[in-house]
C-alpha cells in the first residue's frame, strides 16, 4: 500500500499533490511496462514468423528515457545508470535474435529473454521504490544501499531454491582505512564496480569503501572472473590510486543470509590482510570451527 499522501483533509494541498504526483508516476510506469509487453509480442512474432526482409527491421522499442523524464528531472535526480545499461543490452540481443533466417536458437532465445526480464525486474522495482519515495540508491555512488540489500538476497536465494538458477556474491573493499574514508576514492571503486558487473548483476554499498555484489545466473568460478576483472579495470583506471581486495561466494539454499554476510566479511578482512589487491573464496566452515580459529588467532 501507498502511503504517502499525508492528510485526507482535501483542504491540505500538500498531501494532495504528493497523492497527485504518485498517481501520475504510477500511471507513467504501468504505461510504459504495458507498451514493453506490446514490444515483446512484435518481436516474438517476427523472431518465429518473420521473413530475412522484415527482420532487418526491428521493432521499436517503448523509449524509456522519453517516459521516465517526467518523473526523474534533469540536474534533480538522473534515471538510474543501470537502467540505460539493461536497455542497451536488451537490444543488442533484439539483434542478435534477428540475425538468423529461420528460427533463433536456444541460446539466442535464452539470452534475449534473460534481458528482458532483467529490465523489466529493474523497472518494476524502480516502480516500487520511486512509488514509496524510497529509492534505496546511496547517495555518494549512486549505487544501491544496504537496506534494500538483505531482501534482494533472500530472493534470489530463493530464486535459486526453486529453479536452481545459481547464483553468487561478491564482497570487496578497498584496502587502506584512509582510502575507505576518502569520498573521491570511494566514487573511483563504485564507478569501475559498475563498469564490471554485467546489465543484470546488483551491486549495494555496504559501508565505507564496502561493497557487495550480487552476481546472477554465475558460479563460483564465474565470480572469480569478475574479481579478476575488477583488478584489471582498477588497473587501466589512470585516475585510481588504490587496490580493492575481493572475498567470493556461492549461496546454497538453507542458508542463512546475515550470517553467509558476517563470516564473508571475516574471510575479506583475513584475505585483505595478506596483501593488498587479494582475492579468495569464502570458506564454508560450522560455526563450531570458526570459533576455534578465533581462539588460536588471539593466542
Amino acid at each position: 500500500m501507498v502511503t504517502g499522501i499525508i492528510s485526507l483533509n482535501p483542504h491540505d494541498h500538500l498531501g494532495y499533490n504528493i497523492g497527485m504526483k504518485q498517481e501520475q508516476n504510477s500511471q507513467i510506469y504501468a504505461d510504459l511496462l504495458g507498451d514493453f509487453s506490446s514490444w515483446l509480442g512484435q518481436v516474438l512474432r517476427m523472431a518465429i514468423y518473420g521473413d530475412a526482409a522484415s527482420k532487418k527491421t526491428p521493432p521499436a522499442a517503448p523509449p524509456i528515457q522519453k517516459a521516465l523524464s517526467k518523473i526523474f528531472v534533469k540536474g534533480v535526480n538522473s534515471i538510474p545508470a543501470q537502467i540505460l545499461d539493461s536497455e542497451k543490452y536488451l537490444l543488442e540481443q533484439v539483434q542478435n535474435l534477428l540475425t538468423s533466417e529461420n528460427v533463433p536458437t536456444q541460446d539466442m532465445f535464452q539470452n534475449f529473454w534473460q534481458a528482458y526480464e532483467g529490465l523489466m525486474g529493474l523497472l518494476h522495482r524502480l516502480e516500487k521504490d520511486s512509488l514509496l519515495g524510497d529509492l534505496g540508491i546511496d547517495p555518494i555512488t549512486g549505487l544501491r544501499s544496504s537496506k534494500v540489500m538483505k531482501k534482494d538476497l533472500e530472493r534470489e536465494l530463493e530464486r535459486r531454491s526453486r529453479r536452481g538458477q545459481p547464483f553468487c556474491i561478491a564482497m570487496t573493499c578497498i584496502d587502506g582505512s584512509d582510502n575507505c574514508k576518502d569520498n573521491e576514492k570511494v566514487k573511483l571503486a563504485a564507478k569501475n564496480v559498475q563498469k564490471t558487473i554485467r546489465s543484470f548483476d546488483d551491486a549495494y554499498v555496504m559501508g565505507a569503501g564496502e561493497f557487495l555484489i550480487s552476481l546472477k545466473h554465475t558460479d563460483v568460478n564465474g565470480a572469480m572472473r569478475f574479481s579478476s576483472r575488477l583488478t584489471e579495470a582498477l588497473k587501466l583506471d589512470v585516475d585510481v590510486k588504490f587496490t580493492m581486495s575481493c572475498c567470493v561466494a556461492e549461496p546454497m539454499p538453507g542458508d542463512s543470509i546475515d550470517d553467509l554476510l558476517a563470516n564473508t566479511r571475516k574471510d575479506l578482512e583475513h584475505i585483505a590482510g595478506l596483501g593488498a589487491g587479494a582475492s579468495g573464496q569464502y570458506e564454508d566452515i560450522s560455526p563450531l570451527g570458526r570459533y576455534v580459529m578465533s581462539l588460536k588467532e588471539t593466542k
